[in-house]
């Protein structure tokens, strides 16, 4: 939650401008008319930013699970259907009119037209997503459920140098992939799964990979810098029990979490990343440099539709920016570095503070010692929030202000309510009698107290004031 705050409270970072968001938004949806639109759309936009905007990646965050439906293809269909069954001859007329039939149903068939634009530049990645429940598949058949899996064939990583243990990793139990017209046209697919944090929903990691029955599949981030930087593989390097290490993409290499996540950098707000509404992009009134060379991610953020996510900077963020986050952190190498030093480097300063101040506290006045306190535990704070900031990693906020304020409140309370008792007690009960200073000495050392007194060999010297009586007569009482 400190992290939280630092990345909240801080200005808008540096980042990329190589990652820009085509976005489904408000603009469009009442221009275009209500969601979902017709993939002709879609095809519009993919062909848009190929050829006029020569954009360089293409990136889905959606996924076209289910054909579309358009009432006036299935007319046509079924009146293509009646004509064949009514045999109506097989002349040159009856030939004709069918195929006018078919290229209309070709010409209405939005997601023919939308894999034939995929097809006609490699350049787009598709989304599709796991399912932690295979229940949430028991409706279809065993067949639809085969035929989504085959779907995301040849996406798989296919070289592992060492052996990633079956924990390490997330797990999908059933797929969600995109239909085989759609499919066909895409360079590569990539699941686009978040799972947030479970203690308060927050998305503070993404993982980058994702086991799905014998195979290991990567995320639609990875897969989309593997196209930006021509990178002909993806390569996971994992550790015997301890798990995955680093990822490779060409010659990036990622650090990556021990299950395969990274911890995400946010630059910002939503709209860090340059937002650009669809329709101006089939309407091509966008200046050309603004998308040429670029990562476009294809996402929602219309409010009706928002793919809303809970992210330290923002309670709803777009879904489509945390992986605009994800690719400016792996392409600027900008992401949090969090390993095991870090357990060890908070585990030596627990072990260092709690000497020091166990050692100086008891020596200490209570002001002086709350002070020391105080000055250590602000001067954590400020080196906690330089290391989020400049060195991308942290030790533990919670654990060593712990051991700072437990440390001075304990043996705080134990002087107040043990040691300084004995004092307070020697104070009250002897400052009407004795010295200040003879006080303090029986408060140092309380075994003065003893009956019996303490036998010395002292000298006792006594001496008058020449001619005190007669002073004493010539004053007043008072004096």
């Amino acid at each position: 939650k400190w992290v939280d705050f630092i990345m909240k409270e801080r200005p808008t970072q540096p980042h990329t401008s190589e990652v820009v968001i085509a976005t489904v938004d408000t603009k469009s949806v009442d221009l275009y008319g209500r969601w979902p639109w017709p993939r002709s759309r879609f095809a519009e936009m993919v062909r848009s930013l190929n050829e006029y905007y020569e954009g360089s990646t293409i990136g889905f965050d959606i996924t076209f699970s289910e054909p579309e439906h358009n009432s006036a293809q299935t007319i046509l269909e079924q009146t293509r259907q009646e004509f064949v069954t009514m045999n109506l001859g097989t002349g040159a007329k009856q030939q004709k009119y069918l195929r006018y039939l078919e290229e209309k149903g070709r010409a209405m068939d939005g997601d023919s037209q939308f894999g034939q634009a995929l097809k006609e530049k490699p350049s787009t990645v598709l989304g599709y997503f796991f399912f932690a429940n295979a229940a949430n598949l028991e409706h279809l058949a065993d067949s639809e459920k085969i035929a989504s899996a085959e779907r995301i064939s040849g996406s798989e990583v296919s070289l592992v140098q060492g052996v990633i243990p079956p924990w390490a990793i997330p797990r999908g139990a059933s797929v969600e992939s995109n239909i085989q017209k759609v499919y066909e046209g895409g360079v590569y697919s990539g699941f686009f799964n978040m799972r947030p944090d479970p203690e308060d929903g927050t998305v503070r990691r993404v993982y980058l990979l994702m086991g799905y029955e014998d195979n290991i599949y990567p995320s639609l981030d990875l897969q989309i810098l593997r196209h930006y930087l021509h990178a002909d593989s993806i390569q996971v390097n994992a550790q015997q029990g301890f798990g995955i290490s680093s990822i490779k993409v060409g010659e990036k290499v990622i650090q990556t979490n021990f299950d395969g996540s990274i911890m995400l950098n946010y630059k910002g707000g939503s709209e860090t990343f340059k937002h650009y509404s669809i329709y101006d992009i089939n309407e091509r009134t966008i200046p050309k440099e603004e998308l040429r060379d670029k990562i476009v991610l294809v996402g929602v953020t219309e409010v009706g539709i928002f793919d809303l996510r809970t992210t330290p900077v923002e309670v709803a963020y777009p879904g489509v920016e945390v992986h605009a986050t994800l690719l400016d952190n792996m392409l600027t190498d900008s992401y949090f570095h969090l390993t095991d030093l870090n357990d060890l480097f908070t585990l030596l300063l627990i072990l260092g503070l709690g000497l020091v101040l166990g050692i100086a506290l008891p020596n200490l006045q209570n002001i002086y010692g709350t002070v020391l306190a105080l000055v250590l535990m602000a001067g954590y704070v400020f080196i906690h929030r330089w290391m989020v900031m400049e060195l991308l990693t942290w030790t533990s906020m919670i654990y060593v202000s712990l051991v700072i304020l437990g440390t001075w409140a304990s043996i705080t309370l134990y002087r107040f309510l043990i040691t300084d008792r004995d004092k307070r007690f020697i104070r009250g009960a002897f400052q009407q009698y004795l010295s200040p200073q003879v006080i303090n000495q029986l408060m140092e050392d309380p075994d003065l107290l003893k009956l019996g007194g303490e036998r010395r060999e002292m000298t006792a010297f006594f001496s008058d004031v020449q001619g005190f009586s007669t002073i004493s007569e010539q004053l007043e009482p008072e004096e």
